[in-house]
């Protein structure tokens, strides 16, 4: 026979098993329309990130298996910059080709790159003195990178590099 004991009893182990996911925020969302979905939220009080070696924990909500960048590109009339091979293996060669004379014209301009790492982390920075130059990956492992071009402080292109 079934007690009130036990059908509480009961109870405060089924509701003890129930896990749900929570968030401090200011503010967020969900929507959905079909197959489409969409969640945010703002102002996450507790997040961090640990990285050992390859390997990345992130701890927070709304984590996405999807890596979003904000890939700019302010290259104005009279110069085309091109990146390749992408992937690399080797060696990437930068090209700059600018109707202009190079590496600077009347307007002073002064072109450099960088080299990012996936963390953010500047791993390379050279001024551009050709209208070809060649940046060698062979030291650095297969990941992704971003390759930043500046005219003089201002950036104007970046490149997503894939290194095999």
């Amino acid at each position: 026979m079934l007690t009130f004991g036990h059908l509480c009893l009961i109870i405060l182990l089924f509701t003890g098993t129930i896990k749900a996911q929570q968030v401090v925020s200011t503010s967020g969302n969900h929507a959905e329309n079909g197959s489409v979905q969409i969640s945010w939220t703002v102002g996450e009080t507790v997040i961090e990130t640990l990285i050992n070696g390859n390997n990345i924990l992130t701890q927070g909500m709304h984590q996405s298996k999807l890596t979003v960048t904000a890939i700019q590109e302010v290259v104005g009339p009279g110069l085309e910059i091109i990146a390749f091979p992408n992937p690399a293996t080797d060696c990437i060669h930068l090209q700059l080709n600018s109707i202009l004379h190079f590496p600077a014209d009347d307007r002073g301009k002064d072109f450099s790159f960088q080299l990012y790492d996936l963390n953010g982390k500047l791993l390379l920075y050279k001024h551009i003195e050709d209208p070809e130059t060649v940046i060698r990956m062979e030291g650095y492992t297969s990941s992704t990178y971003f390759l930043k071009i500046l005219e003089n402080t201002k950036e104007i292109k970046t490149f997503k590099i894939l290194k095999q």
